[in-house]
């Protein structure tokens, strides 16, 4: 199956950004991945998958759009279920997940 990699972000979440640096070559590069939350590690949801725009370059970076999750979670899951070079795994030099806060102004108050 699929080759993943998970985080444990010490808090439950909604919303988030992930960065990923790849490493100094252009093979086994991310190219589809499904997005998976759980909050106690056995029980995973697919938030979104994303198979547009990661890069295959050499030392290439990628930044997700934010990701808007229905329920929180404290784990994330990376499931790499396409890499560029059709490879079953994946490699990467950086990995990051970034909390995404949103405040709503109601502009009549």
């Amino acid at each position: 199956g699929p080759h993943w990699m998970q985080v444990d972000l010490k808090k439950a979440i909604n919303n988030f950004q992930f960065y990923f640096g790849n490493r100094n070559n252009g093979s086994n590069k991310p190219q589809t991945v499904d997005l998976m939350g759980s909050v106690d590690g056995i029980n995973w949801q697919l938030i979104q998958t994303i198979s547009q725009g990661m890069p295959t370059g050499a030392k290439s970076e990628y930044t997700s759009p934010t990701v808007n999750a229905t329920i929180p979670f404290s784990k994330l899951r990376l499931v790499v279920q396409k890499t560029n070079t059709s490879s079953v795994y994946f490699t990467m030099s950086e990995f990051s997940v970034f909390e995404i806060t949103t405040t709503i102004v109601d502009p009549e108050k």
